[in-house]
């Protein structure tokens, strides 16, 4: 008799294992396509510059802590943001018809504006982004400053 519960309650563990495996198997793979998506983890705290923008050559920005949607006359770009720090107005992107990799900085934002000024892209990978050399200058963005040219100032729409 108490080999025969012996049993069942083997039996029992090793379905209640069975079981808690496959659920840590479903979420792991939950978990693993939700952070290939972005979702993972969640940001503390907010990019700064999420919201719909108007760049000052008439293009079209949507911001959000995951992306970064351009869109102007005959060209739209969607970038996939993968890292930002709102200390040091920085996010690195990925853009997503060629899966490479650029560094944008901007400036505080201002009654209702920014500049922002992509400072390094097209690399590989997030490494080389975060790595290049590259610097921008937010003295007079206006006029200079970003790779040789003005930075783009953005306006809340």
């Amino acid at each position: 008799m108490i080999a025969k519960k012996n049993l069942k309650l083997i039996i029992a563990l090793f379905l209640l294992g069975a079981s808690l495996g496959c659920f840590h198997e479903k979420n792991k793979k939950d978990s693993e396509a939700a952070l290939l998506l972005g979702l993972l983890p969640q940001p503390v705290q907010d990019l700064e510059i999420v919201g719909n923008w108007t760049d000052n050559y008439g293009g079209s920005h949507v911001i959000t802590n995951a992306s970064w949607d351009y869109n102007t006359t005959g060209y739209t770009q969607q970038s996939v943001i993968v890292e930002y720090h709102n200390a040091s107005n920085t996010l690195y992107s990925q853009d997503q018809s060629n899966n490479l990799y650029s560094r944008v900085v901007w400036t505080q934002i201002a009654n209702n504006q920014f500049y922002s000024c992509t400072i390094v892209y097209y690399k590989a990978t997030l490494e080389e982004a975060k790595n290049d050399p590259a610097t921008a200058d937010a003295t007079d963005p206006a006029t200079g400053g970003c790779g040789g040219f003005s930075w783009s100032l953005m306006t809340r729409n």
